[in-house]
């Protein structure tokens, strides 16, 4: 599907699961730029250990005898945001010894390192001068970046790692803290100008992009990052990455949701509900082929990170029953008995293998609490007169 599209090339954090992916890139005409992953500090590694920075190194040497005739490797890419949390600028150098290390073994492969932060251009000084050239993952920012770079006069290449829509650091919050997330189509639009603006325009020094997530990934919901659902169906930034690359649309495009809404609120609102009621909700799509559209609810708990933050989000699954009708467009909605973050998701697709999706975030009060569906007139008085008490 990426072939199709007109992507080619993937890139890999690391060379874990490298094997198949190099071998099923060298099948469909596609190159990867292979991860060698270096453990962040904020994992407990520490860049002062002399002795740990070797043995890593030696690690990676064997990684890169295995992969560097590989005939799909395009490059080797020296950690993913390794300098985030850390300040020891010891990191820096831990990135050349392995460059180095590299450039002995393959002298036939450019070697990078990606960064989070531009600032990264300051404080690394002299070091990193063993990188052919530099990576950068950039989201909402990625605007600010092309700005970052001629501020500080950077003139040489680099290519950007990671590139998507706003990410959920990056957008506005609930009254509770849970990230409202642009709906699929949203998504695109956003993608598209990002896209246009930070990469293709400076083309004379960004050499290339990854788009970020090519397949369906738990990361603050299932749906953010995610450019598929769990069965497959794309949503509207693969027709929106294909558009950007080849310059052509696919002959059937994906839905497009343009409402949700939940107890007469829009998604952009802090919504908190009664325990174990009963709220309308409904979603409107549109589709370019007029294809016969079908809807799928379902209600989760918001996203929580592994208390060890080493792996994944726990991806819960969709509390059953709650969603009295989940296969039509106007449905009622039944609040978890359990206070806490919720999200109300929908999906819609349309039969040919597109998708597009939308989410909800609402908050169960507890018990004695009144959710802002039941804001009564006495309620508001009562509160009034109590701070007009506090006034005197």
């Amino acid at each position: 599907m990426l072939k199709a599209a007109g992507g080619n090339s993937i890139r890999l954090w690391t060379t874990d699961y490298a094997q198949p992916l190099l071998d099923s890139a060298q099948a469909h005409g596609l190159t990867v730029l292979l991860g060698l992953w270096l453990i962040p500090e904020r994992d407990g590694f520490d860049y002062y250990d002399k002795k740990a920075v070797k043995k890593q190194v030696e690690d990676l040497r064997k990684q890169v005898i295995r992969y560097r005739n590989h005939p799909a490797l395009l490059a080797w890419d020296v950690g993913n945001e390794v300098e985030q949390g850390s300040g020891n600028p010891d990191v820096f150098d831990a990135i050349d010894d392995v460059a180095r290390m590299i450039h002995k073994e393959d002298p036939n492969h450019p070697v990078i390192s990606t960064f989070i932060d531009p600032t990264v251009l300051k404080w690394m000084g002299n070091r990193g001068h063993e990188l052919d050239f530099i990576a950068f993952n950039s989201y909402g920012n990625l605007r600010e970046l092309r700005n970052y770079l001629k501020k500080v006069n950077w003139q040489h290449p680099y290519i950007i790692t990671e590139f998507g829509t706003q990410g959920y650091w990056e957008t506005s919050q609930t009254s509770w803290g849970a990230a409202l997330e642009p709906r699929s189509a949203q998504k695109a639009r956003a993608v598209a100008e990002f896209y246009q603006t930070g990469i293709q325009k400076e083309s004379n020094q960004c050499l290339g992009s990854y788009v970020f997530y090519w397949g369906n990934r738990q990361e603050a919901t299932p749906t953010w990052f995610s450019m598929f659902t769990p069965t497959g169906e794309r949503t509207e930034l693969v027709d929106q990455m294909q558009y950007l690359w080849s310059g052509t649309w696919p002959a059937n495009r994906a839905p497009q949701v343009s409402d949700i809404q939940f107890n007469r609120h829009f998604d952009n609102q802090s919504l908190r509900l009664r325990p174990s009621q009963t709220y309308p909700a409904f979603v409107t799509a549109q589709d370019q082929e007029h294809d016969s559209l079908r809807v799928a609810w379902e209600v989760r708990p918001e996203s929580r990170w592994r208390e060890d933050r080493k792996t994944l989000q726990v991806r819960d699954e969709p509390l059953p029953g709650l969603v009295l009708a989940p296969n039509q467009f106007n449905t009622s909605v039944r609040t978890p008995s359990k206070p806490g973050a919720y999200r109300l998701y929908v999906t819609v697709t349309d039969g040919h293998g597109g998708a597009s999706t939308a989410n909800f975030p609402f908050y169960v009060q507890g018990a004695t609490s009144k959710g802002n569906d039941q804001g009564s007139l006495a309620t508001k008085l009562k509160s009034s007169l109590q701070a007009a008490s506090l006034l005197k």
